[in-house]
């Protein structure tokens, strides 16, 4: 990680019923304090401009320390289309999210959380979970798990590349 690059780690737990789950997470190093990085992070409707895949991203509704997220992403062959809530946590510099069903959804269920912990006055750890996603579609989970091993540290390395440019940086078309 001290090179710069995203780091990408499944993640495993054991709930209160015995079952062990798990989720991915990835890992990046950015070069700008987590005040910085959290108030560019936090321009939800600018998403699309250097997150992998992601044609739109919308603030339909923004209220205290809530937003209302609509996004499409295009998956190679299929766009999919979906609404998320986000709980913005100011104070940890941390964003959780979930599907929103009252709106139009292409998937089952997703959720996570991305998150900015300083490691110094200069750099800012950034964190990205996806502990829930379910396409609604008959893929084998070693499908599913690769393909989230692939998405996760592209989208932290977009992200820090987003931030280290002072918010100018965007994805190739």
């Amino acid at each position: 990680m001290k090179a710069g690059e995203a780091v990408y780690q499944h993640v495993q737990s054991e709930g209160k019923d015995g079952k062990t789950t798990g989720h991915g997470e990835s890992h990046v190093l950015i070069n700008k304090r987590a005040g910085e990085c959290f108030r560019v992070f936090l321009e939800f409707d600018k998403h699309q401009l250097y997150f992998p895949r992601k044609k739109a991203s919308e603030v339909v509704k923004a209220w205290d320390d809530k937003a209302l997220v609509h996004k499409v992403f295009d998956f190679y062959v299929v766009e999919v289309e979906y609404a998320v809530l986000c709980t913005i946590d100011s104070k940890n510099r941390r964003v959780d999210f979930q599907l929103d069903t009252k709106y139009k959804h292409d998937i089952e269920d997703t959720a996570g959380y991305f998150l900015f912990e300083p490691v110094d006055e200069k750099t800012t750890l950034f964190t990205y979970a996806a502990t829930k996603v379910q396409t609604g579609l008959k893929v084998p989970f070693s499908i599913q798990n690769y393909l989230t091993s692939r998405d996760l540290p592209d989208v932290v390395a977009n992200v820090k590349m987003r931030i280290e440019s002072g918010g100018t940086w965007t994805k190739d078309k």
